[in-house]
């Protein structure tokens, strides 16, 4: 337990300098980019544990139960992720990198970095970067006379590339003049790749072909829209043919039920042909004294009344409507002598008085009523046909319900 109280009061201490050295910037928490204090902290901390890393972190869970700032809860996290990626390599020991400026040997060009042998590379290039005041990207680093590119080994762990202590990278600006030459090996290794990723492109290319060919044979062909339809119409037409004598029995059982019956003609035995061609030119002469004088036409208009939904579905004849409202005779409106106007007037005032029967009457709430015009010539029928059509609650009669007067 003494140990570790002074173990947490070290590394309690050592975050603190961190931070005093970190003041005039925002911590990242990350382990990308690590300060020489970093560093330092880290080394502690792997020199008093340097076979068990669980003990770092359990120090570091000690310190974190504390009372301790955000910038210092960062730096814990900071120091934590890296003990843990440090724990898959535990045998490594602490190495130091020497960076070298090109074509300048003096101990101002030198920066020596001490970090562990399982560090990866990158982070100690943007330290290098930073304390010359630079950007990354206007250097360029070669390692035993091989260029070190970005995307290949900057990844990669020191001890996976076969980094050990006290070696040597140097680094190149941009104003060298080897850098030509630096840059043609370069090329050649690019080239030495590109081909092997064209031919790898084609061989790869000529297999998706062959696999997009197997998929076309294998995938069956998508009908069209008139595939679809041309299918419809052959069940349609086979539904129809199956149907067919169904739907004939049904139409004629439907028109028998319009049919209607018509007593049997009535035979004069007794009468002479010649008798009744004396008796005809006078039988003739017995018209209506309505008609005589006038033109061809309709002398009355038989027509329904009552609730429009049911005027045109009832299927009661007009009598029949009138006696189950109580009524012996029909309603009837005539308009002889009257002129247009007062032809319409009358007709609209027996319409309130038709549809107010009607609706105190039995459903369907239609009765039947007729108008007289008379012959004449003609003006007072065309008068009551137009009022018949503007008028919703109101129609003519069927002729199998109409009843002569």
């Amino acid at each position: 337990m003494e140990a570790l109280s002074a173990s947490k009061a070290e590394t309690s201490r050592m975050l603190d300098s961190v931070l005093a050295n970190h003041s005039s910037r925002t911590h990242t928490g990350a382990t990308e980019y690590l300060t020489e204090m970093d560093n330092i902290i880290l080394t502690w901390i792997y020199r008093v544990h340097r076979k068990n890393f669980e003990k770092a972190l359990g120090a570091l869970r000690a310190i974190e139960t504390d009372d301790i700032t955000v910038q210092q809860k960062n730096a814990i996290e900071s120091v934590k992720r890296y003990v843990t990626t440090m724990k898959e390599v535990e045998d490594s020991d602490i190495v130091q990198i020497v960076f070298e400026e090109n074509n300048n040997a003096t101990d101002d060009s030198r920066v020596i970095i001490s970090t562990f042998s399982g560090h990866p590379l990158k982070p100690l290039v943007k330290l290098y970067a930073k304390k010359r005041g630079v950007s990354v990207k206007s250097l360029q680093f070669s390692y035993k006379g091989k260029m070190i590119f970005m995307t290949d080994v900057m990844n990669k762990y020191l001890n996976t590339i076969g980094m050990q202590d006290h070696d040597v990278i140097m680094v190149h600006h941009e104003s060298d003049s080897n850098k030509e030459i630096m840059v043609d090996n370069s090329n050649r290794q690019l080239q030495r790749k590109t081909k092997k990723k064209k031919k790898s492109k084609v061989v790869r290319n000529n297999e998706s072909k062959l696999n997009k060919e197997k998929v076309k044979q294998d995938k069956p062909a998508i009908p069209s829209i008139e595939d679809y339809k041309r299918q419809h119409s052959m069940i349609l037409s086979k539904l129809h043919n199956e149907v067919q004598l169904r739907l004939k029995d049904i139409r004629m059982r439907l028109n028998a039920l319009d049919l209607e019956r018509q007593p049997p003609k009535s035979k004069n035995k007794g009468i002479k042909k010649s008798a009744h061609a004396k008796e005809g030119p006078d039988d003739q002469m017995l018209l209506p004294e309505s008609s005589l004088g006038g033109k061809a036409g309709k002398a009355y208009f038989v027509v329904q009344v009552g609730e429009v939904q049911n005027l045109y579905k009832t299927t009661k004849t007009s009598a029949l409507t009138s006696l189950l409202h109580g009524q012996s005779c029909l309603p009837t409106l005539d308009l002889h002598g009257c002129t247009r106007m007062e032809a319409i007037v009358k007709l609209n005032e027996s319409l309130k008085v038709w549809v107010d029967s009607a609706m105190r009457g039995y459903d369907p709430f239609v009765i039947t009523a007729v108008i007289v015009c008379g012959c004449g010539s003609q003006v007072l029928s065309e008068t009551v046909q137009e009022w018949i059509k503007s008028s919703s609650q109101v129609r003519n009669a069927p002729k199998s319900q109409r009843i002569t007067q």
